[in-house]
């Protein structure tokens, strides 16, 4: 079965380029994970911090009625980087019986 993650990775790579000022520029990129397990969300959340992310959140999340842990690491969003983190997101999520819930970033828009 073909994933729809590197399709949906060059649709919104293709959006920062037109309308970033720098979509070359490395910049910090978040990753979502879910878990209903709060011992799981939190071991990986520490085995990403290990890899050098850093935890913006590993709480609680009523609204989902399960752990909600999102790290930052400070990628350059190419396709080939995406699709990579992306890949191993989805594997080491799989490994902790967590959901990887995808991946965001700014887009730098300078006008004027």
């Amino acid at each position: 079965m073909k994933t729809f993650i590197p399709i949906l990775n060059r649709k919104v790579i293709s959006i920062i380029k037109a309308l970033d000022a720098n979509p070359e520029e490395t910049r910090p990129v978040t990753f979502w994970f879910y878990s209903d397990d709060e011992s799981a969300a939190y071991q990986l959340a520490g085995r990403l911090q290990n890899w050098g992310y850093k935890i913006i959140c590993c709480e609680y999340s009523p609204g989902s009625n399960d752990w909600l842990c999102i790290v930052e690491h400070d990628i350059t969003p190419t396709a080939e980087s995406l699709d990579q983190a992306c890949l191993e997101m989805k594997m080491l999520a799989t490994q902790y019986g967590a959901k990887f819930n995808g991946w965001e970033t700014e887009a730098t828009a300078e006008f004027g």
